[in-house]
């Protein structure tokens, strides 16, 4: 008998998870005056890492976890469709540290996936 990942995604984001706001693109951010669609995320901040276009440039880098459902009607929590994701111009709006003020960070690239969850890459 294998593992229901779509049931597991509610006990890992109930036990690890933090609110986050998921945006299609920089035009939709809370500063510009857009919407978002509100989720629970689990986010593991990182060292510092170069970003792609200049490596000797540090930026905050995080590993997010989110349900791979955009309306909740898979897993019961509301997260990001694999195929809705426009990397490079969608952002996650979530806390540099825990207890931390929002800022906006773009989605770089999908880690991994499954039937339950996915892994994005974010600075």
């Amino acid at each position: 008998m294998g593992i229901n990942l779509r049931a597991s995604v509610s006990a890992f984001l109930n036990t690890w998870g933090h609110d986050t706001i998921y945006f299609f693109s920089n035009a939709g951010t809370s500063t510009t005056g857009g919407t978002g669609r509100e989720m629970t995320a689990v986010v593991n901040r990182q060292a510092a890492a170069g970003i792609r276009e200049a490596p000797e440039t540090l930026r905050p880098f995080f590993v997010v976890h989110v349900a791979n459902d955009a309306d909740g009607s898979l897993t019961g929590y509301v997260g990001i469709s694999a195929d809705e994701i426009d990397t490079g111009t969608a952002l996650l709006s979530i806390q540099r540290k825990v207890g931390g003020t929002y800022e906006p960070f773009r989605i770089m690239r999908i880690r991994s996936q499954d039937e339950g969850m996915l892994a994005l890459e974010v600075q």
